[in-house]
């Protein structure tokens, strides 16, 4: 018999990762709760700036074809396919890009000029839980951050003052 075990919290956020940006949005660390405001701002004027610059001429149907897999027959130097692999990935990335601008009516250009502009925001957002050092608490049993915060703090001192 195999000694074998599944630690439930990497299944969870093995789950979790499946959905990357509602992964990212479970872990923000907000100081309170008028701090989702900023959640909700950012999609608001993402939206916003998506539905100005909708056009109506623009369509998926001017999509051109996805970009084909590189031929790796015959090459052997492992620089040489991961160079072409990751260029592949590369085009495949911007197709992916241009194909949901199209399906939104939105003109590529002006999709990626919005997707630019809103990064100074994203980046924002999403680094705020890495300055307070907790990205990742609610998946980590720290006993010692357990103890400090709320009332079992306030229990610790206590137990730690000499009774009189």
């Amino acid at each position: 018999m195999s000694n074998f075990s599944i630690d439930p919290r990497s299944i969870l956020v093995d789950a979790l990762k499946m959905d990357a940006e509602n992964f990212q949005l479970s872990n923000l660390i907000l100081k309170n709760t008028k701090a989702m405001r900023a959640v909700y701002e950012y999609y608001g004027l993402q939206s916003d700036l998506l539905e100005f610059a909708k056009n109506a001429e623009i369509g998926a149907d001017m999509l051109p074809p996805p970009p084909k897999p590189p031929n790796l027959t015959g090459i052997t130097d492992p620089n040489e396919i991961e160079k072409m692999t990751l260029e592949f990935n590369q085009l495949n990335r911007m197709w992916e890009d241009q194909k949901q601008s199209y399906t939104m009516h939105v003109p590529y250009g002006d999709y990626i000029m919005i997707q630019n502009y809103l990064a100074k925001y994203y980046k924002t957002l999403f680094s705020t839980p890495a300055v307070k050092g907790n990205r990742f608490y609610a998946f980590t049993k720290n006993v010692e951050h357990q103890e400090q915060g709320g009332l079992g703090g306030f229990l610790k001192k206590n137990r730690e003052q000499p009774q009189q």
